[in-house]
């Protein structure tokens, strides 16, 4: 048990980039032996709900991935509690989030990005609480120019450039502080998250029916028209 533990510290100072870049391909990687290997067994269900916390991440005792169902499903559209408004809604997103990187492209490819707000949180996870005691650690923003961000274990030197947008909204200090707010303390915490910043609410959470809200007719006033995806 020494040898692999030994083994993956190795690893993570090898390449920390990995996690600190791709913290969910590092979880969807080490979680199986997070939950089978004998040195780790008593550490792992809290690093364990930390992960599925932030990343939406769930695997059985095989490793199998399962993606969680999104929480947030409202549509923004005419007629509903949030009907399309210009300067009225926020997006968190992380660039290295797949599905947040779609939702900021489409942002961009209808020409919403003047009505429709949106933030860059750090790629590092960090932690999201002052308590000692909570272990999370998540998607957190940053400022460019501020002090380069290690990984939570302490590995690599990761700088605050002009990629960075804090949410001057809400001025929040992480994703998890959003939902926090809007009155979900189980989570997952993750991006991309469309903001209602009129009713201080969660619209969606879901990055295939944040596309969708993004190509329909409801913002077309503002943007261009049907895009069509091949």
């Amino acid at each position: 048990s020494n040898k692999f533990e030994t083994l993956m510290h190795r690893c993570l100072k090898a390449y920390p980039l990995f996690f600190a870049v791709s913290p969910n391909a590092f979880a969807f990687t080490l979680q199986p032996f997070l939950s089978s290997h004998s040195s780790f067994k008593q550490s792992a269900p809290v690093l364990l709900s930390s992960l599925n916390m932030a990343t939406n991440l769930e695997t059985d005792k095989k490793g199998t991935y399962k993606r969680n169902a999104a929480k947030h499903r409202h549509c923004i559209q005419k007629g509903s509690e949030f009907p399309p408004e210009a300067d009225r809604y926020h997006i968190h997103i992380s660039l290295v989030c797949p599905w947040a990187d779609g939702v900021l492209a489409m942002l961009y490819l209808k020409g919403l990005d003047h009505i429709i707000s949106h933030s860059v949180v750090h790629p590092t996870w960090g932690k999201t609480s002052p308590d000692p005691e909570d272990t999370h650690f998540g998607w957190v923003y940053k400022k460019p120019g501020d002090d380069p961000v290690s990984n939570p274990l302490g590995h690599g030197s990761f700088k605050c450039d002009e990629s960075l947008l804090p949410d001057e909204f809400t001025n929040v200090a992480s994703v998890r502080e959003l939902y926090n707010q809007c009155g979900d303390n189980s989570g997952p915490y993750t991006t991309p998250t469309v903001y209602d910043k009129k009713t201080k609410q969660i619209v969606c959470n879901e990055s295939t029916e944040i596309l969708k809200i993004h190509n329909l007719g409801n913002f077309n006033t503002y943007g261009v028209q049907l895009i069509v995806l091949m």
